[in-house]
């Protein structure tokens, strides 16, 4: 009972529309680190598309997007794409963050951003091994990201992906420069530590890989805060999910995490797992498992 009165005080009481805001513009972002499960390009080969809140555009320009065999109107050059039907079928561009929505032929919603930065990011992480040729040019794009005050960003550390206490570890550092962190310290790879007391918004992303397996045991996941000052009271959840436990449990699961918390000054976050659930971390790609924090 005291956890759970500790985490319900810890919630921040703000205005909604602000709350809304700052979610929502960090989920889409982090969507798009996401974006090679999130994209359905091969879906989409050969559709037209027509434009939702504008008058159809041309149909005669087509390019190849991120080397996908997608052809795309004139409109949509410089655009990122994802399938947004959960949005459902009467929403239009002004309810949402995206720039334009679209209907495919087959009747598909799709939700675009305008920005070659983010189209240059996602070459690169779909073509990981080879993408030194425009590493410079992301990294400079995202300088806005790292400069920013009381935040972080990090990436799973796949060469020792959990401590002995169930904990993932995690490191600052990656060859397109979205990794870093300002004004927060990484303690022993598995804690961020806070060092200017506010509201913070805090968010994971972590990648499970079952298709091996005929049955998808459970596992348990949770966002905690520890303060050296307060050692008996141990870790406190911040977040905690639960996933698999059936035949019918997905096969390749990501597991996504996020809240905004009160947070004095010396908290230490982290990510916990249950025992051997980090087995089953999918480790194909960098930007598949990562936490982040920043301050509002």
């Amino acid at each position: 009972m005291k956890k759970k009165a500790q985490r319900a005080a810890d919630m921040v009481s703000c205005a909604p529309k602000t709350c809304l805001y700052f979610s929502f513009g960090i989920n889409i972002f982090l969507a798009i680190f996401v974006s090679v499960l999130a994209i359905y390009f091969n879906t989409l080969d050969k559709e037209t598309v027509e434009n939702k809140d504008v008058p159809k555009p041309s149909t005669n320009i087509a390019q190849k997007l991120l080397q996908a065999n997608v052809s795309l109107v004139g409109d949509l050059q410089s655009s990122v794409c994802f399938n947004c039907d959960y949005l459902g079928e009467d929403v239009n561009t002004n309810e949402t963050l995206y720039d334009d929505i679209y209907t495919t032929d087959r009747q598909n919603k799709l939700c675009c951003l305008k920005d070659t930065a983010i189209q240059e990011f996602i070459r690169a992480i779909q073509n990981e091994d080879n993408h030194i040729g425009n590493a410079n040019s992301v990294s400079d794009s995202f300088h806005w990201w790292r400069e920013r005050p009381c935040a972080a960003h990090l990436y799973l550390d796949r060469k020792k992906s959990i401590s002995k206490e169930n904990k993932l570890r995690w490191v600052a550092s990656d060859s397109l420069g979205t990794a870093f962190t300002k004004d927060i310290d990484l303690q022993n790879a598995t804690h961020l530590q806070i060092n200017q007391s506010g509201n913070y918004f805090i968010y994971s992303s972590t990648t499970f890989d079952h298709s091996k397996d005929i049955y998808v045991e459970t596992f348990y996941q949770s966002l905690t805060k520890f303060h050296p000052l307060l050692p008996r009271t141990g870790d406190v959840d911040l977040v905690f999910s639960k996933f698999g436990g059936s035949k019918t449990s997905d096969k390749h699961h990501t597991n996504f995490l996020a809240g905004v918390f009160e947070l004095q000054r010396g908290y230490l976050i982290s990510s916990s797992l249950s025992q051997s659930a980090h087995n089953f971390l999918d480790q194909s790609n960098q930007v598949n498992n990562y936490i982040g924090l920043f301050k509002l």
